[in-house]
């Protein structure tokens, strides 16, 4: 194999035989190196990563480790595919061979089945339930109606409280146990099929255990199978969700910070008089956002929350730019104070809008994300109604149905009204000056820009409409060639 070089997952795919969910939970686990990024949508292999996959899949078939347990010895070894290998032929990790005592136990639990005991469940386990919880248990026919409860009822009992304590539902079992005596079922009618009828009763018995035995470790090896599969489709949907906000977010490159001295710009604003009203605090934090400069954001909005306690406003575009860093656990804390409001704003809102469906994508798929999808549908309704009064408030109220569609395309659906108003923002954006849009500085119009045309293109391609999608893609190269705005126009033009 030739060692020099490297290729695209696809690539890594053809030549490994190992599936991309299992890639991505190789690289998760720590097992694999993470792959050379020259830019966000690109990774790239080498031969390293195949050598690895080999011998995890050697590991995995010639020693008694898991694959947490393999992640540690190939972290150990820094991902050195000579080293691992030299592990691997240590022996100190092979797998116990098979001795005639495990035969001895098997045929002792045999003795115990045939006896009618189950050593697991013949200790006496003192176990204090709630009564309520018990006569729930036996209503349900999860445990025997006896008035003392056998040590099998006290084991299940126990085990589903614990489950219940940790969220899980007890209609589940209720459920699931309705399930389990159809396949018993299915399982006795299999296995009197496979006892010879001269067989006498032990050996009857004992051929009945050997199959249930091995029926019982196929159905855990397909239960976990299935559940790693559903896991892993859960946690790249999640990704997926994540990788859409994180392509939503614009964030200006070096040489358009330098065309339009950014940093300058709002070293002036800071430097400059001491605002002397509570919009002019708004509009500094708010330009600071849309140009990518949390820290200073932060700052202006420090300072105005300092003059004007608890305003709703500066406090909304707290929450938005912890959105946008996305840093949900920070922007929780202004986000609860919000809710408190007794009037909303195109910033209040918006802010609600970000933080409830950047929780969405967080739980979609491992819980029920409805009641956040449904919170922030009502409030994309309300936006539609609230009049916009600062100057930035009006251009937010044109960008946000855009800003949105890009971000949550599996939830927020195609709207004609949405490309209205993101075409009605370009329209103002190039007829006004920066001054008659209340911009305070130059770099926040450009900004603005940016992500109409972006956010137009998204739009247009989510439709299918790559034709529409395709200039505005290329104003946005026009406008900052080297963005990760560009990056991503550059990979969608033909």
């Amino acid at each position: 194999m030739d060692d020099s070089g490297t290729f695209p997952i696809a690539e890594l795919i053809d030549k490994s035989g190992v599936s991309r969910e299992m890639i991505k939970y190789y690289l998760r686990d720590g097992l694999l190196p993470h792959p050379e990024k020259p830019r966000r949508n690109l990774s790239l292999y080498s031969a390293q990563h195949i050598k690895l996959i080999r011998l995890i899949r050697l590991f995995q078939k010639d020693t008694k480790l898991s694959l947490p347990e393999i992640s540690k010895i190939f972290n150990e070894l820094n991902h050195d595919p000579h080293k691992i290998e030299l592990q691997l032929l240590s022996g100190n990790y092979l797998k116990d061979v098979e001795s005639p005592l495990s035969h001895r136990i098997e045929a002792e639990i045999a003795t115990n089945v045939l006896d009618g005991s189950t050593p697991e469940l013949t200790e006496s386990i003192a176990l204090e339930f709630d009564q309520g919880f018990i006569a729930t248990l036996k209503q349900h026919n999860l445990i025997s109606a006896g008035s003392q409860l056998s040590a099998h009822d006290q084991n299940i009992a126990g085990l589903i409280w614990s489950a219940m304590e940790l969220g899980v539902s007890l209609n589940y079992f209720i459920g699931t146990r309705t399930k389990i005596h159809d396949l018993v079922s299915a399982q006795i009618e299999v296995l009197k099929g496979a006892v010879h009828p001269d067989l006498g009763f032990a050996d009857s018995l004992s051929v009945h255990y050997s199959a249930d035995r091995i029926i019982n470790r196929w159905l855990i090896a397909e239960k976990t199978n299935i559940l790693r599969k559903i896991y892993l489709e859960i946690i790249d949907s999640v990704d997926v969700g994540l990788d859409a906000i994180s392509d939503s977010i614009y964030i200006p490159s070096k040489a358009y910070n330098k065309r339009y001295k950014i940093k300058e710009s709002i070293e002036q604003l800071a430097l400059g008089p001491k605002p002397n009203n509570r919009q002019t605090y708004t509009a500094y934090a708010g330009a600071c956002v849309f140009v990518a400069d949390y820290t200073s954001a932060h700052n202006f909005i420090k300072q105005g929350l300092k003059a004007y306690p608890g305003d709703a406003q500066l406090t909304a575009i707290e929450c938005l730019a912890y959105c946008l860093e996305q840093k949900p656990e920070d922007a929780a804390i202004p986000y609860q104070a919000l809710r408190d409001i007794p009037t909303e704003s195109i910033w209040t809102l918006e802010a609600k809008i970000y933080f409830l469906l950047i929780q969405a994508s967080k739980v979609g798929g491992i819980s029920d994300a409805s009641v956040q999808l449904r919170q922030a549908y009502e409030l994309f309704i309300q936006v539609a109604a609230t009049p916009a009064i600062e100057p930035m408030e009006k251009l937010e109220a044109l960008l946000i149905g855009g800003r949105a569609r890009s971000m949550f395309p599996q939830w927020v659906s195609h709207n004609p009204v949405i490309i209205e108003r993101l075409t009605s923002l370009l329209a103002s954006l190039e007829s006004s000056t920066v001054k008659e849009l209340g911009l305070p500085i130059q770099a926040s119009h450009a900004a603005y820009k940016t992500y109409a045309h972006f956010y137009l293109a998204r739009a247009y391609d989510l439709e299918n409409a790559h034709e529409k999608a395709q200039p505005h893609y290329e104003e946005v190269i026009k406008l900052d060639p080297a963005s990760n705005f560009s990056a991503f126009a550059y990979s969608r033009l033909d």
